[in-house]
């Protein structure tokens, strides 16, 4: 209420109080003739005008009104936290290059299907546990492998995260070291794409990792016009790549997970190996990285995922290889499915849930724990018993 209001509110009481009190003066004065008087009895005997008594009646200040009270919007509940790792690039499929486009190249339907990882190594889920996006389109419903060669076939991923330095050691493997440069994508870029039915690219955008293909069925030769395509959307690709925000936030779990490792050392010794195998002259024999790697762009060193193989060049034989994923042990399963050919059975004795398994004449395990995944392979049944504990305990599977 304005204070002019207010005044108005207050003096309203007193005016009705005051014509209360001179109407019933009035009334008594005309009841003892002396009504004249009261009215101009100064004008005419001179004098002042006789004072009239007025009785005072307290002022009634108006109640005050209850304020309304201001209720706070309600607080919005924020999602829950994802229990796995989730996709860290900021764009969809459609966003960057889309079914269409991959049509109009490639002359005839495709279907969007999922690309499923088969090899047997847990590093090898490192681009998915980093949340890198992975667009496939193929012409049969079927994503391209390098044994079979009979897909028509396009895809790219996108690897948020991806450093200078894990660039450069990607393309020092042997499928890109001597890949010729492409000055009209970006300095970084390495690529060909005419002459085959293969067109390929790679390149570090913005801080993500960019790995674009192509591929016709064995014996097929993309055309010049379809080259030509092919050039201008990876050129489209880059450049939105480029326009990118900054990935989401690595997902970690929640609780304790796994070490890791970032070398062989990490997972076990030679010395060590040869001494629990029975064996002299354990040497590694592969290691993640370089040719051997993985992972797209060293994904695998975000996470501290690794794998490391082992065998002896004379004498009695003996082999090992071990791999690990922190974070991604949801991967397990994924692997169960797109590789059915493994007789996965539960194991006690391990931390965690382990399974083992036997194939081509090789002992297998696959613990998960703690949110991670490992896996150890050997020769013989025995010897993975042997050399498991110690690789377990030391990439943290206690």
């Amino acid at each position: 209420m304005s204070t002019a209001a207010a005044s108005g509110a207050r003096r309203a009481p007193r005016l009705r109080t005051t014509l209360i009190v001179v109407a019933a003066v009035l009334a008594g004065l005309v009841g003892t003739g002396t009504a004249a008087l009261a009215l101009g009895g100064d004008a005419w005997f001179g004098g002042d005008r006789p004072a009239v008594s007025e009785t005072q009646t307290p002022t009634v200040e108006p109640s005050a009104q209850p304020s309304a009270t201001a209720t706070a919007p309600p607080t919005a509940t924020p999602p829950p936290a994802p229990s796995q790792p989730v996709v860290r690039v900021p764009a969809t499929c459609d966003d960057l290059a889309g079914v269409h486009d991959a049509e109009n190249i490639l002359e005839l339907p495709l279907t969007r299907v999922e690309y499923p990882v088969t090899l047997a190594n847990a590093s090898a889920f490192s681009d998915q546990r980093v949340g890198s996006l992975s667009c496939v389109w193929s012409g049969d419903g079927e994503p391209y492998t390098t044994q079979a060669g009979d897909y028509y076939d396009l895809r790219y991923t996108i690897v948020p995260g991806v450093t200078d330095s894990a660039y450069e050691l990607y393309t020092q493997g042997e499928a890109w070291v001597d890949a010729p440069s492409v000055p009209s994508l970006s300095p970084d870029a390495l690529g060909q794409c005419g002459g085959s039915g293969l067109c390929t690219f790679i390149d570090h955008v913005n801080g993500y990792g960019l790995f674009f293909t192509a591929s016709l069925p064995s014996g097929s030769t993309f055309s010049d016009d379809q080259v030509e395509q092919l050039n201008e959307l990876t050129a489209r690709l880059d450049a939105r790549v480029h326009q990118l925000p900054a990935p989401e936030p690595l997902w970690q779990p929640a609780g304790a997970t796994l070490a890791g490792a970032d070398s062989c050392d990490d997972f076990t010794g030679t010395d060590t190996l040869d001494r629990q195998l029975g064996v002299t002259g354990m040497r590694t024999f592969k290691s993640d990285g370089g040719e051997y790697a993985a992972s797209l762009f060293h994904s695998s060193s975000q996470v501290h995922a690794f794998w490391c193989s082992w065998s002896t060049d004379e004498g009695p034989r003996a082999s090992a290889t071990a791999s690990v994923l922190p974070g991604g042990a949801v991967y397990f399963d994924q692997f169960r499915v797109a590789d059915p050919s493994f007789d996965w059975q539960p194991t006690p004795g391990y931390a965690g849930e382990a399974f083992t398994s036997s194939k081509d004449g090789i002992a297998w395990l696959s613990v998960v724990v703690d949110d991670g995944w490992v896996m150890i392979q050997s020769d013989t049944t025995d010897h993975l018993a042997a050399i498991a504990p110690t690789i377990l305990a030391n990439v943290g599977a206690r």
